[in-house]
Formats: structure tokens, C-alpha cells, sequence
């Protein structure tokens, strides 16, 4: 399209500069690099939810700020470069005399094919290949609400049915009700930031990096075939607090409402006083418009967090221990109260760039250019000790044994070891998505290891189970209780990102990518098998598996929640109610 713009003008006014070619050459260069560093740090592609990632001026500057001058100097570095190759060639050009005179013929074209080289040799100088399917132009468009909306299919009921099937994802019968009484228990969800089983000790890696948590061991239930249902923050939410899948579109599910009863909404329902505090800010990836009106009754993040600063910001939000005061004075409040509460915790850490944490957790020193493990344990390490310090307000408060605490959290992240990439949102492993899930419920208080298998979309049915409260009627859940009788060999539980894929089936981790989604089989399979609360991955490139196809997963995901209300009409009209299941 440049090529052509260029030759056109230059037949329209032979005789002026094509100056404006250079700065589209710019131009190119800076999206193209905005795109790589938002995959390398957040996970995301420069695609249509982004012009909307922040929601505001104000929450694009704070998120931003802190990445502005490596930003700024790359692009000034490409910049410099690409102006002192460009002179050069023309040097070399009238030198060698291609051409002279002020209007040689053959100008543009030289132009052109000059800003295309350069362009390919920044390119491949500047940055190492990654996983990029597409110009990040063309994805603009591609992503647009008017391309969904123009390409968007409802299904009818049998169709949808018959997809589910082949899909492993169940008939969607009707609710299961409870196998157990109510129970009049209080829930506390710490739902983490970026922290996978991979290094963290109660889950036996092998550095140590949960020792206040393990004060409180002999209360868990450990459950380390968990994992992650997509490697982004606000999908693994959406997942956890709805029981639906999300897709790569989170305006999907956050702009745009879903009309599905959160866990927020059926616990409020059953009585309960919600509240959630988050550390780093509602406005960003449209979370609080996925929180809005779903029965929370006290909100509070970054900017409205109760109490006097003590502390300086980070790059996502507050200190961990500003969040952790007001959460202890929430707690105080409850135990004076006598209504039961559902209380959600979302830190903010440990996040890239792993800033400003007390030298009390500093026990880790990089050694390695570019590679932030250690300061990733030292965050841990700091969170071990904000999550221990609200058990022991509930233990304090006389609360520890009136409540459910479910502790689990999003998604893996790579750390940069060994020349590899950092960040989140793109890449799938079995590592990666083995997340941590621990259950501490008063009614079994002893440790031991549940081998049974699950994900994000599991937490609502799993929560309420234990609660005695019933799922309620006229919602297409995709999860099932973790206490269940032993899953189906035909469940298939799907990991998702932006570029790769997981599929779990049968004690099979089966690893794809997009790229090669039905060209051929998987890009890798793992057996699964466990060694204490550690989860060992073996390949197995013997195995049986079936062919997925992650591009009839999405189809089908995205017209689910598009018109979640439409097919919930649909599909469980004639739905018999199912006989209750066995409990724990």
C-alpha cells in the first residue's frame, strides 16, 4: 500500500519531496514496536480492545509511565539510524550517479525500495521473531466491533449442542443441587498475581518461598492439578467469577456485559456482604465495568483504598501493605458485625517491573543480566508474608474457623531466564498454566492432597458446593465441582492465550499453537502424573489424543457469551434437574 501511495504520487507531482514517505517509514516502525513491548510486558497485541485497554488518558499515563523512556530512546535510536541510512544511500546514489539532476527519473522507486530495506533490517536488528500472527495494521481492523458484528453467527439449539459435544465441553444439563446442608460460612478469595506452582514452595519447588503460609499447612487442601483457563489477568477473573470461558476479546465480557450470575451475585443473593479490594485500578482492562452491578457492595482500588498513604505508588498501583491495613480493618469490621461476607483480595504483585518491596524481602540478588527470577522470589517471598498476615487477622479476629479461604490466582510468567522472553498473555506451557490452588475449610482441618483435576471455570461450582448453596437455575456454567464424582474422560478443559493454546484431557497437557491450528497434529503432549503437591510433565509424543481445533473453540466461545442470554433460553428449556452428586 505504501509502494503503490508513493508510485501514484510520484506520477500525480514528480517534482516534490516524498519527505512524507520517511515519516510513514517512522510511523511503521512505532506501531510495530508499541506491539512487540506490549507482547513482551502485558501479554497483548496491538489490536482494537487496546485503544480501549486503559480506558482513560489518566490510567494509559500511569501504566505507561514507568516504560516511556526505553521506549522513547529505542525510538529514537531507530530513528537516527534509519535517517543516517537513508542519507547515505543517497550519497552512494548520486556518487555512483544512478542518477542526477533534481527530478532524476526512478527517484520514488529508489525511495521506496530504500525505506522497505531499512524497515526489514530494523526489523530483524531490533527484535528477536516472535509469535506474531499478522501486520498489526490489519489486526486493527480484523478485531473491530464492525468486523465481529459482520461475521458473528448464532447458532440454533441443535447446533449448539453438537458443537459442545465435539468439544468435550458436556450437554449443559441443569443444576446439580447441593449434596450437603448450608453452611454459614464466611469466604475470604485471594485470588494472586502472576505467582505459578513452578516456584512456589508449598507446591515443593525447591527454593522456599512460603514459609509464613506453611504456619497454616496442616489446614490445606492442596489441589495441584489446577490451572490457569487463559494467560491474561482479566480473562483468568472472568473465568473464575462467572464460570465461563473467556475469549482473546476481554470487551466481550467487560464493555460489553454478559449476563451470566457471578459468584458475586449468588452469594450477595444468599446473603452475603461482598467487598473486593484490588491493588492496582478498576479503569484498567474494563474490570470495573465487569464488576458493575454484580452485588458487590464495597469496592476499592488504587485510587479509593481506605487509609492515609504510607508509601510511594508502583508501577501497578499500591504496596501490598496499604491493601493488606485496609483488609484487616475490613476483617475487624465483619467480626464486630454478624452478617456473613464474601472479602476478595487482588494484589497487584508480584508484577513486572517487581518494584519497591521492603529490604526485609530482598534475600535474592540477579546475577544474571535480563533474567528476574530472583526478584520475582523476593516478591513472592513478600506475599507470603500479606497473605499470612490476613489469616492471622482472621485467626485474630475469631474468624479462621467460620471461614472458607480459597486461595489460587491467574496465570503464569516468564521470567527472562536464559535470553527467553518475560511477561504473560501469549505462551501456554504446562508450567505456565499450572496454577496454585489451596482450600482451607474449617470443617477439614488437615492437610492432604486433592489429585483431582480442574480449572479457573471449576471455582464457582467448587465454592458453592462446599457451601451448600445451589447453582442457580437458567445459567449455562461451563465448570463442575472439584468434589464431583470423578471427571468424564471426555471433559476437555481448555487453556487459552493470545497466540498458544492448551487443551487437558485424560492426565494429557496438549500443547498448540494458532499458527498451525488443523494443519497437522499438536505441537506437544505431556503426561501428567503427581509427585506429593508437585505435578510432574513428562512428553509423551506416543499418546493418543484427539485432533482440537481452538479456532471452533473460539467460534463457539465467543457466540456463547455474545448471546449468553439467547442461548440459555434456548438450551435449557427442556433440561430435567440432575440428581445430586456425592460430596467430599
Amino acid at each position: 500500500m505504501l509502494g503503490l501511495g508513493a508510485a501514484l504520487y510520484g506520477r500525480l507531482r514528480p517534482k516534490t519531496s516524498l519527505w512524507w514517505l520517511d515519516l510513514l517509514g517512522l510511523l511503521l516502525i512505532t506501531v510495530a514496536f508499541v506491539d512487540l513491548r506490549l507482547t513482551q510486558v502485558i501479554g497483548v497485541r496491538l489490536e482494537w480492545d487496546v485503544l480501549s485497554f486503559a480506558n482513560s488518558p489518566k490510567m494509559v499515563w500511569r501504566l505507561a509511565k514507568s516504560y516511556l523512556p526505553g521506549v522513547a530512546a529505542a525510538l529514537a535510536i531507530a530513528t537516527a539510524i534509519y535517517l543516517l541510512a537513508v542519507r547515505g544511500l543517497q550519497l552512494w546514489l548520486r556518487r555512483s550517479r544512478v542518477w542526477s539532476g533534481d527530478s532524476p527519473p526512478g527517484k520514488g522507486a529508489w525511495f521506496v525500495a530504500a525505506s522497505f530495506v531499512l524497515l526489514g533490517v530494523l526489523g530483524r536488528v531490533a527484535a528477536l521473531p516472535d509469535k506474531a500472527e499478522g501486520s498489526a495494521v490489519l489486526r486493527l481492523v480484523e478485531t473491530s466491533p464492525l468486523w465481529k458484528r459482520a461475521t458473528r453467527k448464532t447458532l440454533n439449539r441443535e447446533e449448539f449442542l453438537q458443537t459442545a459435544s465435539v468439544l468435550g465441553l458436556g450437554d449443559f444439563a441443569a443444576a446439580v443441587p447441593p449434596a450437603r446442608p448450608r453452611r454459614d460460612l464466611n469466604v475470604l478469595m485471594v485470588f494472586m498475581e502472576s505467582s505459578y506452582n513452578q516456584y512456589l514452595s508449598l507446591f515443593n519447588s525447591r527454593v522456599e518461598t512460603e514459609p509464613l503460609l506453611s504456619k497454616y499447612k496442616e489446614r490445606m487442601e492442596i489441589f495441584p492439578n489446577f490451572f490457569s483457563d487463559f494467560a491474561g489477568s482479566i480473562h483468568a477473573r472472568f473465568a473464575t467469577f462467572t464460570s465461563l470461558y473467556p475469549i482473546r476479546d476481554y470487551n466481550a465480557f467487560t464493555q460489553e456485559r454478559v449476563p451470566v450470575k457471578s459468584l458475586f451475585d449468588v452469594l450477595h443473593d444468599n446473603g452475603y456482604t461482598c467487598s473486593m479490594f484490588y491493588s492496582s485500578y478498576f479503569d484498567y482492562t474494563g474490570f470495573r465495568d465487569f464488576l458493575a452491578r454484580r452485588g458487590i457492595d464495597e469496592m476499592y482500588d488504587a485510587d479509593t483504598m481506605p487509609g492515609q498513604r504510607k508509601t510511594e505508588p508502583v508501577s501497578w498501583g499500591l504496596r501490598e501493605e496499604e491493601t493488606l491495613e485496609a483488609i484487616r480493618g475490613q476483617i475487624r469490621k465483619y467480626a464486630a458485625g454478624d452478617r456473613k461476607f464474601f472479602l476478595t483480595y487482588i494484589p497487584a504483585a508480584p508484577h513486572y517491573p517487581y518494584d519497591s518491596i521492603s529490604g526485609a524481602f530482598r534475600k535474592f540478588k540477579m546475577d544474571e543480566f535480563g533474567d528476574y527470577t530472583p526478584l520475582y522470589r523476593n516478591e513472592l517471598l513478600y506475599m507470603d508474608w500479606v497473605i499470612a498476615s490476613i489469616l492471622d487477622q482472621l485467626k485474630e479476629s475469631g474468624l479462621l474457623d467460620k471461614t472458607l479461604v480459597v486461595i489460587t490466582d491467574d496465570h503464569g510468567e516468564m521470567l527472562g531466564g536464559h535470553g527467553g522472553p518475560i511477561g504473560h498473555g501469549w505462551a501456554v506451557t504446562p508450567e505456565l498454566a499450572n496454577v496454585p490452588l489451596i482450600i482451607m475449610d474449617p470443617q477439614n482441618q488437615s492437610y492432604r492432597v486433592n489429585d483431582n483435576i480442574g480449572s479457573q471455570v471449576d471455582l464457582l461450582p467448587t465454592i458453592l458446593d462446599l457451601l451448600g448453596v445451589p447453582l442457580p437455575s437458567g445459567q449455562l456454567y461451563e465448570g463442575r465441582s472439584l468434589y464431583a464424582a470423578k471427571q468424564g474422560a471426555d471433559r476437555v478443559i481448555y487453556l487459552n492465550s493470545y497466540q498458544q493454546y492448551g487443551v487437558v484431557q485424560n492426565r494429557h497437557f496438549i500443547c498448540g499453537s494458532r499458527e498451525t491450528d488443523g494443519a497437522g497434529p499438536a505441537t506437544s503432549v505431556y503426561s501428567f502424573a503427581n509427585q506429593g503437591s508437585k505435578t510432574l510433565f513428562t512428553p509423551d509424543s506416543g499418546a493418543a489424543t484427539p485432533t482440537v481445533s481452538i479456532q471452533r473453540f473460539d467460534e463457539f466461545q465467543e457466540s456463547l457469551l455474545r448471546n449468553y442470554s439467547f442461548y440459555c433460553q434456548s438450551i435449557l428449556k427442556d433440561k430435567p434437574v440432575v440428581a445430586a452428586h456425592a460430596g467430599p
